[in-house]
């Protein structure tokens, strides 16, 4: 889908307005799926099937059997064998950079890395 369309409204210095249509790419709904048929028709029967509100992320609220179902499926979907969500950007980001970090070790175990062999993150 194709970014939302907004119109935005500016004025002269005579009081006449005029729009000029704009794409937004600053918001969460960038690819227009919030309006999508089939994502509307599955948050509906959700929400009918285990209610709705403001929960929050497993970081805050507990991680959930929904949770483990949603990363097996994204595994399954990649054909991988596990996959891990992370609750903001942050942690994301944080969670690769240590997985980098450790990539390090196993090359090194039991012996000590050569100068040239050392990682640097830049973050």
């Amino acid at each position: 889908m194709a970014p939302r369309h907004s119109q935005f409204r500016y004025g002269d210095e005579e009081g006449t307005h005029k729009f000029r249509k704009l794409i937004l790419f600053s918001g969460n709904d960038y690819l227009g799926l919030s309006s999508h048929p089939t994502i509307g028709n599955a948050a509906s029967k959700a929400a009918l099937e285990h209610g709705m509100g403001p929960r929050g992320s497993a970081l805050i609220c507990g991680y959930t059997d929904y949770h483990r179902q949603l990363e097996s499926c994204i595994a399954d979907l990649k054909k991988k064998e596990d996959c891990l969500l992370c609750p903001t950007g942050f942690s994301a980001n944080m969670a690769l950079m240590v997985a980098l970090g450790i990539v390090g070790s196993p090359l090194a175990a039991g012996k000590t890395p050569l100068t040239n062999e050392k990682i640097a993150i830049f973050f």
